[in-house]
């Protein structure tokens, strides 16, 4: 997506992004890379997941995560780069429509900026 914005109330907005999915039996890979251009502010993010149906309704989770708000900048809480590592688990309740998340995630940022930490998650998702 390319914005047409030029002026100072409305800058030019531009997104760029993609996805790729392999699922084989019980193992599924996953990633997705984004970038944006607002004004002169240039983001950028990606994962990469991996997930193992250890039985039918149970699949384990390992995913990374990294989300850079300025890639020119790396000064302050705004504009720090955050990188996530998930491990968890899904208990899937009724296939692709509800399902129970539990997640660990160590958020560690870009020389120290803000302190690492370590945050648990609970989910309940759903589909329609």
């Amino acid at each position: 997506m390319w914005g047409n914005g030029a002026r100072f109330d409305r800058p030019r907005r531009d997104r760029l992004g993609g996805e790729v999915l392999f699922v084989r039996g019980a193992l599924k890979l996953k990633g997705e890379f984004m970038t944006g251009k607002d004004g002169d502010i240039t983001r950028q993010g990606y994962y990469a997941h991996l997930g193992y149906r250890l039985a039918s309704k149970i699949e384990g989770i390992f995913r990374f995560d990294s989300w850079d708000p300025n890639t020119r900048l790396e000064t302050n809480a705004l504009n720090v780069t955050e990188r996530d590592y998930v491990a968890g688990f899904n208990y899937f309740i009724k296939e692709n429509q509800i399902k129970f998340q539990l997640n660990y995630l160590r958020k560690t940022f870009t020389h120290h900026i803000l302190p690492s930490r370590n945050v648990l998650v609970l989910n309940l998702q759903t589909s329609w």
